[in-house]
């Protein structure tokens, strides 16, 4: 079948895991510095997997490839260090077009996190990128273990 589950190795679990045949997840490999008020392209350097050639890291976005068309769900989850200045946002952008935004104020104490799910159709050559934002007065940490991306195409 065309959506059939492979085995991959997921190094980040070190174990051997069933995959879907369209879908990638990826990661940071250390933590990432956003600079105060500065929209930026998160550049997630750490393939977990990726079934079907979905993961470009050299542009850190993912880009449909030839045969690869469908509907696909985009999953992000971004964790922010610490600091309780004003608010922290993310953007999921299809082909350069913003389809989804999530954002939250800063937590008095502790880490702020921010998650989100859309649903999107897909032609072969399509991409998707992550950008993101945080205006706490200076530089901020996103926590590489508690942050990354995932997409996959649901089956026909």
């Amino acid at each position: 079948p065309k959506d059939s589950a492979v085995p991959v190795y997921n190094a980040a679990a070190d174990e051997i895991q069933l995959q879907p045949r369209w879908s990638a997840k990826v990661s940071f490999s250390s933590n990432e510095e956003l600079d105060h008020n500065n929209l930026t392209d998160l550049e997630f350097d750490q393939t977990d997997w990726d079934v079907g050639g979905l993961w470009n890291g050299t542009n850190f976005e993912s880009e449909i490839p030839n045969g690869g068309a469908g509907k696909y769900t985009v999953n992000c989850w971004i964790r922010f260090d610490t600091n309780s200045t004003v608010i922290r946002f993310f953007r999921i952008l299809h082909n350069g077009t913003n389809v989804l935004e999530e954002s939250k104020d800063a937590k008095s104490s502790g880490t702020t996190t921010l998650n989100c799910s859309i649903y999107l159709d897909c032609a072969a050559g399509d991409t998707i990128r992550i950008t993101s934002r945080q205006n706490s007065g200076s530089g901020l940490d996103i926590i590489a273990d508690k942050s990354g991306f995932s997409i996959k195409r649901f089956g026909e």
